[in-house]
């Protein structure tokens, strides 16, 4: 986030904002913003990294699931085919 500070002669009056780092997280269906100080700056973005890759690969589990079901049913019952 870029932010100004209020004090009337800082630089972020001019333009120059402060520029910060948050986490957005929902808490219930309230949205949370976490300052995140800069010493954690590298560790906050590893976990928001592998929180995105374990998101992406949970959105394409369900239509690989379909995929593998139908290839199993295919293979045992053949193509197009419907059992009683």
């Amino acid at each position: 986030m870029a932010r100004t500070c209020g004090k009337e002669n800082c630089k972020c009056q001019r333009g120059d904002k402060h520029v910060s780092l948050y986490v957005s997280a929902l808490a219930g269906k309230t949205r949370k913003m976490i300052y995140v100080p800069p010493d954690l700056e590298t560790q906050v973005r590893e976990w928001v990294r592998a929180y995105q890759e374990a998101h992406e690969c949970l959105e394409k589990m369900p239509g690989e699931c379909v995929k593998r079901l139908q290839a199993a049913k295919e293979k045992r019952t053949g193509p197009g085919s419907r059992r009683p």
